[in-house]
């Protein structure tokens, strides 16, 4: 059996610290409010800054998709902003995260056929090399025609140039710093390769049960000190509680939270709901359910606590409360129109649940009609 200590409560979750993303979402807003200041050139305007980066994160996260193209990798969503567009089965859906305000990003879906780092490393580096190119488009558009009407020629060399100084950044999640993996460490970069790869089988709607054995395998021998080891570790726990592995998944669960530190507030919080039914309907704690319960909210305020707290209704048996709860939460997965492999198996759990609960009442029924 996997020692779940932090699960149990006997030790506590790391405390949350800044993830890097917006540690680097603060260092392009700080940039952005101080390097205007010293350009002196009179042909750059500073109100169309702010403008000039985004078309800047436009352009590099386009050149991500042509060479995710060409390297045989299917997009699976793309986001400027703060606003992502992505894909979930044979569904487009819209997206919004903050901490992606002043950044943007590249959902890669690699197919099993893309097995060797160089296809990973051209898509990598597709983004950085349409920076260049834009930039080097613009500074010619600059030297031939001026800085344009109201300079936004200038205001857009300036930008990209900034862009470029940070994606080439060694800074783990940067592009510059995936590409050195891809040559320092080929077997970490297999792993990582194996995640997406995973990943783009639960976009194509394929249930945890059904994922590929061989690339999951391989993605779970990802190390704890890589930034993706966090979503490996949901992912996995997904996989082994879809082949009824309840032990091995309390233990990728287990791993999840001493790895969720760095995390997104908002799979961080997923994580914590997944404790508080496992503890409801695993070891039958309710008073560590309540408290993981209690930690999720904590974060910030919940979609939905129906199915946390349809686990604990199952778990005190009432029955009648469990069942309009995950009646509740079905109703809302369906409505979101989500389509992926998770989402799928999410419903599927909860329409087994809904039978046993009814079974439940009905036993119940009957055991007091014989009393009666």
């Amino acid at each position: 059996m996997c020692p779940t200590q932090i699960l149990d409560l006997t030790h506590d979750p790391p405390e949350a610290r800044l993830s890097r993303r917006s540690i680097m979402n603060s260092v392009i807003v700080l940039i952005g409010m101080i390097v205007p200041t010293f350009i002196r050139n009179p042909a750059f305007n500073h109100w169309l800054w702010l403008p000039a980066i985004y078309v800047g994160i436009v352009v590099h996260e386009l050149g991500h998709v042509v060479s995710a193209q060409f390297a045989g990798i299917q997009a699976g969503g793309i986001g400027v902003g703060g606003l992502t567009i992505f894909k979930s089965g044979r569904r487009w859906r819209f997206g919004f995260e903050f901490a992606r305000l002043f950044g943007g990003v590249f959902i890669p879906l690699p197919a099993r056929s893309v097995s060797r780092p160089a296809q990973y490393g051209w898509m990598v580096a597709g983004g950085p090399l349409a920076t260049v190119l834009f930039a080097a488009i613009v500074e010619i558009a600059v030297l031939r025609f001026g800085g344009g009407d109201l300079g936004w020629r200038s205001s857009l060399i300036w930008a990209d140039l900034m862009l470029l100084a940070l994606v080439l950044l060694p800074e783990r999640s940067s592009d510059a710093a995936n590409l050195f993996l891809l040559w320092r460490d080929p077997i970490q970069s297999r792993s990582r390769i194996a995640m997406l790869q995973i990943r783009a089988e639960n976009v194509a709607g394929v249930q945890p049960r059904a994922w590929n054995p061989w690339i999951f395998e391989e993605m779970l021998r990802i190390s704890p000190s890589m930034p993706e080891y966090f979503y490996c570790q949901l992912l996995a726990f997904c996989r082994r509680r879809d082949e009824g592995k309840t032990q091995e998944a309390l233990g990728h669960l287990e791993s999840a939270l001493s790895a969720s530190a760095e995390s997104s507030n908002a799979l961080r919080q997923l994580c914590f709901v997944e404790a508080a039914c496992a503890c409801a309907l695993v070891h039958k704690n309710i008073e560590a359910a309540r408290t993981w319960l209690q930690r999720a909210q904590h974060l910030h305020k919940p979609e939905s606590n129906d199915l946390a707290e349809a686990a604990i209704a199952v778990c005190e048996r009432r029955y009648d409360d469990a069942l309009r709860l995950y009646g509740s939460a079905r109703d809302r997965l369906v409505r979101a129109r989500l389509d992926s492999g998770i989402a799928r198996f999410e419903v599927r759990k909860i329409v087994e649940y809904l039978r046993k609960c009814e079974a439940a009442l009905g036993r119940n029924a009957r055991a007091v009609g014989r009393s009666a």
